[in-house]
């Protein structure tokens, strides 16, 4: 919704059973209309929706989360 939107291919309930850990990253509420994302990317089952104006920093910080999955 606010800049990054995440999701997996498979049920919740196998994400609880993986030993992989999953982190939800709240962002400020900001006045951003649904729009085509920048870059997608598919990393595994994980699937990432970046738009403009997403930070390095906050790059950075997605591509460290799913390092393990």
């Amino acid at each position: 919704k606010n800049g990054i939107h995440m999701c997996t291919d498979q049920q919740s309930t196998a994400l609880t059973e993986s030993p992989a850990e999953f982190a939800e990253l709240s962002l400020p509420d900001r006045n951003i209309s649904r729009s085509t994302p920048a870059a997608i990317l598919h990393i595994g089952s994980i699937t990432v929706e970046l738009y403009e104006g997403t930070s390095a920093q906050m790059l950075e910080n997605i591509l460290k989360a799913v390092q393990s999955c």
